[in-house]
């Protein structure tokens, strides 16, 4: 029992890192907020991820295997990187109200967002990830896919999923 209580005692006192993906859905603000309310401890570093899902900036510059439309390809760029501004701004901002620390991590590797916050999870051997779900039942989720659902079967490491409102 003394041993249980000295690893609990360690545990709450050395600094736990929080993976916190975010996109510009209402659900990964809902993550956030339910981790500033519910889920932090003192002295957590918090990491807030956002991916940028290439394969959306693709479908929208509307290229498959053809010749790269530089000027398309530049102009989504352009506003993807104006959004990726305000929700790092949007971000810090609430983790400064909150008295935390953390930083705000972007990728725009070309991968899919779920395998990002995998390997983003792995490298800075985060404690626990916090990820909003859209809440897609499951012949939805098979066709669609499902980032929370990808997440929780390949990080191997404790995750906290946040159902959207309406569950």
């Amino acid at each position: 029992l003394r041993w249980l209580v000295c690893r609990l005692q360690i545990a709450m006192t050395s600094q736990r890192k929080v993976l916190i993906p975010m996109d510009a859905s209402a659900n990964s603000e809902r993550a956030l907020t339910w981790y500033l309310k519910y889920g932090r401890h003192e002295g957590d570093h918090i990491l807030i991820f956002h991916s940028v899902d290439t394969r959306d900036v693709i479908s929208q510059v509307g290229f498959g295997v053809a010749v790269l439309p530089t000027e398309a390809l530049q102009d989504v760029l352009a506003e993807k990187e104006k959004d990726l501004c305000h929700l790092k701004t949007k971000c810090e901002a609430m983790l400064k109200d909150s008295g935390l620390t953390g930083e705000f991590i972007s990728s725009t590797k070309i991968s899919n967002p779920g395998d990002a916050i995998v390997d983003v999870a792995k490298q800075h051997d985060v404690g626990l990830i916090v990820i909003g779900s859209r809440g897609l039942g499951s012949v939805k989720r098979a066709f669609l896919g499902s980032t929370s659902d990808h997440v929780l079967h390949h990080a191997h490491k404790p995750i906290t999923i946040i159902p959207p409102e309406h569950h």
